[in-house]
């Protein structure tokens, strides 16, 4: 014994399915807006050169970035083979030579000692048109003389300062 369902029922006012909560009526449109206010302009940028027309420009691009990389490695290496060299004659005592055939204690020909200044010179890459070294009194330990001379076109004078008796010594510009 159940209970039959109930009977659907129509409704008594028409719904309205999207109702609008305005106040203003239904038929009514909002008022249009204008545009705000944009100048006109006769500027145009500049126009683009035409893309891919020729390979010119890239080759040239290209080898413009070779030049420019070559350059930075040469820039690179006189930079280091200056700093390894030890450019400028007062290289802090660098330029080293041993007088040869030296008796401790005893006198050293300046000529014999000129020519070994000379060669030193020489082997670091210097042009050496002239030396000219005194006698040296005694060849000993702290033992130094003055030499005079032209190296690359400059006139310069020289210290050269035994290290020992055995003839081992540096050259210092003065």
């Amino acid at each position: 014994m159940s209970t039959p369902p109930p009977e659907p029922t129509q409704p008594t006012q028409p719904t309205q399915a999207f109702a609008s909560p305005s106040p203003l009526p239904a038929h009514q449109q909002y008022p249009q807006y204008q545009q705000p206010y944009a100048p006109t302009s006769s500027w145009q940028p500049p126009a683009q050169p035409p893309r891919g027309e020729s390979g010119a420009t890239r080759v040239i691009a290209i080898v413009a970035l070779v030049l420019a990389a070559l350059a930075c490695l040469g820039v690179l290496v006189v930079f280091v083979v200056t700093m390894v060299s030890g450019v400028g004659i007062d290289a802090g005592g660098d330029l080293e030579g041993t007088a040869p055939q030296v008796v401790a204690g005893q006198p050293y020909s300046g000529e014999a000692l000129a020519a070994e200044v000379q060669h030193v010179f020489e082997y670091e890459g210097w042009s050496v048109d002239s030396m000219d070294c005194p006698d040296t009194p005694r060849v000993d330990y702290d033992a130094q003389t003055t030499c005079h001379g032209v190296v690359d076109d400059y006139e310069e004078n020289v210290t050269v300062d035994f290290q020992d008796a055995e003839g081992h010594f540096k050259v210092f510009e003065e």
